[in-house]
């Protein structure tokens, strides 16, 4: 009887359990390879996506050299600008201090021919002109002082705006591979 038990156990066994186990083995696989196949296509997809970053990562660089060399143009453009206007306020001065020397220069002779007759009214003269003349100077300096506050401030201010471009593109661009590390370990698990 033990061994009517024994047969009918392993003919259960060779009909039921075994064909079961092959059929579950054989879906597991499926679902393996169905599995495998999609990881696959979204390494692909993250690929794709990281060549794509690195482009933008390139195509941002390009613009930065581009805006740089703008910049630098246009520093270089402002720079002569102000070249020549400090040099046309420089030529008219001179010819206003030549203009104030030889008015000066007149007062001075007529004040010598004048000067018997009085003293103290060539002295105001004098200081009047003297006076006249430094207020021009004056003036011309604090022009010259105005043109340097704006070229230091418009420089400053497009180094600013550098800055913040370039600190955003980094952002962007950390970001971006954080968020493609992090998929990568979600697809690749623990």
């Amino acid at each position: 009887m033990a061994d009517e038990l024994w047969d009918t156990m392993l003919r259960f066994h060779h009909e039921v359990t075994l064909p079961a186990l092959r059929a579950a083995l054989l879906e597991e696989r499926g679902e393996n390879l169905a599995a495998h196949v999609e990881t696959r296509r979204e390494v692909e997809i993250l690929r794709a996506d990281t060549r794509r970053l690195e482009i933008m990562g390139a195509e941002t660089r390009r613009e930065l050299e581009i805006l740089g060399a703008e910049t630098r143009r246009e520093l270089e453009i402002l720079g002569a600008e102000t070249h020549r206007e400090l040099e046309i306020l420089g030529a008219e001065t001179h010819r206003e201090l030549e203009i104030l020397g030889a008015e000066t220069h007149r007062q001075f002779v007529e004040t010598h021919r004048q000067f018997d007759l009085s003293r103290a009214e060539n002295r105001r003269h004098f200081d009047v002109s003297m006076e006249s003349l430094r207020h021009d100077i004056g003036l011309v300096a604090e022009k010259v002082i105005r043109v340097e506050e704006k070229l230091g401030q418009e420089a400053a201010g497009i180094r600013t705006e550098m800055n913040e471009r370039f600190d955003e593109t980094h952002a962007l661009i950390r970001f971006s591979h954080t968020e493609l590390e992090r998929r990568i370990h979600l697809l690749e698990g623990p």
